[in-house]
């Protein structure tokens, strides 16, 4: 460890032929929330992997519930998708 990355792999299939600045920083967010070692390399990649692995001393309901997980990272991601969300008929439709 120590050396940067020579590889990395990511596995996204989109109608969009470029993601947005804030689609990519969610998926970012939630892929650091649900990596559990820390990431090698320099300290900003560092930095921004416990920030969004970070779990507050005290949830909120809605926070506890969320699905991606509790911590800041998963929250944030979640929060976006909602902001997403279709409503139909009674039936949510994520877009």
């Amino acid at each position: 460890c120590g050396n940067p990355a020579s590889r990395v792999e990511v596995n996204y299939y989109s109608g969009l032929q470029s993601l947005p600045r804030t689609v990519e920083q969610t998926i970012l967010r939630l892929a650091h929330a649900k990596m559990p070692t820390e990431p090698c390399g320099c300290d900003v990649t560092q930095r921004l992997w416990k920030r969004d692995r970070r779990i507050p001393d005290v949830l909120t309901k809605l926070r506890l519930e969320c699905p991606f997980g509790m911590s800041d990272g998963a929250w944030t991601a979640w929060r976006f998708t909602q902001t997403m969300k279709l409503v139909r008929a009674g039936t949510e439709i994520i877009r």
